[in-house]
């Protein structure tokens, strides 16, 4: 199993970060590493249920993967459930009020479910893990960028 926790402080109050971190339609435009986003079921509410699929360049090729939220707490914490090449991925984004505005952070959990899987864990777990890792603060920081650009302008 791999697991990654980064984050970030933002200068925003925690609800403010929370309404852009749960934009998930509008993901490509504030996470640089999304390519592009595609809603699954889109009823104008994101929460638990909310599917879409999230395209991104990885090692120089674009894979595309569903995700669905399956806990969703306004204003605290979401949790997207994703499966791909035999393994179960579990992200948890959440913003807690800070000092100097909100600690965003992101756990992410890889769980391999097929043998398969298990097998190229082990050969190279140690690699993905140091790419999911750096993956998962570049869009902490996207998040922060977009964030605090956005009160620049005001």
């Amino acid at each position: 199993m791999t697991e990654i926790s980064c984050s970030t402080q933002i200068n925003a109050s925690p609800q403010q970060v929370f309404k852009i971190i749960s934009d998930i339609p509008r993901g490509a435009e504030i996470i640089a590493g999304i390519q592009h986003i595609e809603m699954l079921h889109d009823n104008g509410t994101v929460g638990v249920g909310t599917q879409w699929k999230e395209t991104r360049i990885i090692f120089g090729q674009a894979a595309s993967e569903e995700m669905t939220i399956i806990e969703f707490v306004p204003n605290s914490h979401y949790v997207i459930r994703g499966e791909n090449h035999g393994c179960e991925y579990l992200s948890t984004l959440k913003v807690c009020a800070a000092a100097q505005g909100t600690l965003l952070s992101m756990d992410f959990k890889g769980r391999p479910l097929t043998l398969f899987a298990k097998v190229m864990d082990v050969l190279t777990g140690w690699l993905l893990k140091g790419n999911m890792t750096k993956m998962c603060q570049e869009d902490l920081e996207s998040v922060k960028s977009y964030i605090e650009q956005q009160q620049d302008t005001r």
